[in-house]
């Protein structure tokens, strides 16, 4: 080698490495002191502590953390670049000084003895952006328990000359997840480096790197094929559609008695990929296995993926939901599809849907099922033109559960005449579940949709009649708290009647209110409640209102039990 240099070095920049390190002279300069002073600054855990279930503050911005032992809230945590548990640096990407930090960060990489604190290293100098620190970093590619970062590096690079390592990488995912069981940590990392492997190759998508995919989805063991197939939904080529349709045929073939759990897995990642790249044909695919017993298993799945594919997939999907129903097919796989035809939302179905609803079906169990599916459909497409019909299942459907679906219908389809016929619905007596889906669906309309006083009211009055005073307090509260007028009255009309035990402390916090009236019609409450002698005015000052909200706290504690 040393005979020709000028080849030497060709060699060696064709391989993408360069001939020298351009941080080697500033590497040396830094002192393992340093290194131990800069590691004591960084988060080791990238971000990822464990916090305590409890609501904590934050100590920046004072608003609430779901972790009591977060320092920081996660909002104030990203603006920072700082892990909110250790308030240690994770993100490079700002307030970083690349000339001081890349050596740094490479010095750790070359002399630090902590694993951990290498990984770090190799995920900071990713963050950092320096396309000339990856050959650096690939230097140690050869160490297994830097696979999953370096991998992630490539990957964010996309540097095609690492294709080969991916490649590497990607094969150390087994037939079990966990490998070896004498070494579950090491063989969980390496399944991990294998997935980020499989993501970095979809990153680069060049045909070499596509090619490495394929491969794994056809030849790998179990969790490659797995990893490589989920990779491959990012990547919209015939060649991947004609692979994920293969492997789809071969793992329905293989799971026929659906007693080898792994097949679910492999149908599942296959079915996910083919939703992102599915077309017409890959619909007429997916629709043929709903007809294999024991679909159920991939309910949500096979849905998923016929919803992705949109479009498309309707008249696919109302051609052999008919073509099904008129060979007498009332299982699970209907389902899914009549499920598909709403959540994709193409209002050329809303009339199939509708002849759904007067299908003459051979028995009350697949009246029912099949009911109850539809008129979720028609809800999700906001089917105006089937109120009618639904009304009709509302009042007179034989199963509760029928009845149940079309009041959720109408509140997602919405707008004054779903209000009306859920009103008049209300005046009846009818099961206790079908009763509070109206209520949920009548209220949804009144408050969210529509947004009229009258409407409002006339629904926290059914709710006091058929849900009772607690249901109404609470319909209101926030309204009256945001001084809506007709919430006013209506509170405090109905507060006597609500159980004080569950709900005091929402009524003491009124006294907080800037609102005159609310004041006032509480205190005047609260005293009738406690027979307190205490007098309180809305004009009094901040302490001694303090003072009156203390004392009413003692005399809750006092007479809890006495409160239901």
């Amino acid at each position: 080698m040393l005979k020709y240099p000028i080849f030497t070095m060709f060699i060696l920049l064709a391989c993408g490495r360069p001939y020298a390190n351009v941080y080697r002279e500033q590497i040396r300069r830094i002192t393992d002191e340093e290194i131990t002073q800069y590691l004591g600054a960084i988060c080791l855990e990238l971000g990822g502590h464990i916090g305590l279930t409890a609501i904590g503050h934050c100590g920046q911005c004072g608003g609430m953390t779901p972790c009591c032992n977060m320092q920081i809230c996660g909002s104030c945590a990203a603006a920072r670049g700082v892990c909110p548990f250790c308030l240690r640096k994770v993100d490079w990407t700002r307030n970083t000084d690349p000339e001081r930090e890349i050596p740094m960060l490479l010095a750790i990489l070359e002399r630090s003895a902590d694993v951990r604190a290498r990984q770090v290293a190799v995920h900071a100098l990713t963050q950092t952006n320096e396309p000339q620190t990856l050959d650096e970093m690939m230097h140690y590619s050869g160490e297994r328990m830097l696979s999953m970062e370096l991998a992630v590096a490539v990957g964010a690079f996309k540097d095609a000359r690492y294709i080969g390592f991916l490649k590497k990488v990607i094969h150390n995912a087994g037939d079990d997840y966990f490998g070896d069981e004498s070494d579950i940590e090491m063989q969980y990392y390496l399944s991990n480096a294998a997935q980020a492997a499989a993501n970095s190759l979809a990153r680069i998508g060049t045909k070499k790197a596509v090619k490495v995919l394929l491969r794994s989805t056809e030849k790998g063991r179990l969790w490659e094929r797995y990893y490589a197939i989920s990779a491959l939904g990012s990547v919209n080529e015939p060649r991947v559609r004609e692979a994920l349709t293969r492997c789809l045929t071969e793992f329905f073939a293989n799971d026929r008695d659906w007693k080898w759990i792994p097949g679910r897995d492999l149908i599942g990642a296959t079915l996910k990929s083919l939703a992102n790249i599915g077309d017409k044909e890959t619909a007429l695919l997916v629709i043929d296995y709903t007809r294999d017993p024991g679909c159920d298993f991939l309910y949500e799945e096979l849905k998923a993926c016929l919803t992705s594919i949109g479009k498309p997939a309707v008249f696919e999907l109302i051609a052999a939901i008919r073509e099904d129903l008129n060979d007498g097919r009332y299982d699970w796989g209907r389902f899914v599809l009549v499920e598909a035809l709403g959540d994709i939302g193409e209002p050329r179905a809303v009339p199939f849907l509708i002849e759904l609803l007067e299908w003459p079906y051979p028995d009350q169990w697949a009246e029912r099922d099949f009911k109850e599916v539809t008129l979720r459909a028609l809800g999700h497409l906001k089917a105006h033109k089937s109120l009618n019909k639904i009304e009709r299942e509302l009042f007179h459907g034989k199963e509760e559960s029928t009845r149940q679906a079309a009041a959720n219908a109408l509140g997602l389809i919405g707008g004054v005449r779903s209000f009306e016929i859920l009103e008049a619905k209300l005046k009846q007596q009818d099961a206790q579940w079908v009763e509070r889906e109206c209520l949920a669906s009548l209220n949804k309309i009144a408050l969210e949709e529509i947004n009229a006083d009258g409407l409002k009211l006339t629904a926290a009055i059914i709710t006091a009649a058929k849900g009772g005073a607690e249901a109404a307090f609470h319909l209101s509260y926030q309204p009256m708290v945001n001084e809506e007028p007709w919430a006013i009255d209506f509170f405090f009309a109905n507060i006597a009647n609500v159980p004080m035990q569950r709900n005091f402390y929402q009524v003491v916090e009124l006294l907080n209110t800037g609102n005159k009236s609310i004041f006032t019609k509480t205190a005047q409450f609260l005293r009738d409640l406690t027979n307190l002698k205490a007098v309180i005015t809305f004009s009094d000052a901040v302490d001694k209102k303090e003072m009156f909200i203390q004392t009413l706290w003692n005399w809750y504690q006092k007479h809890y039990s006495e409160l239901e």
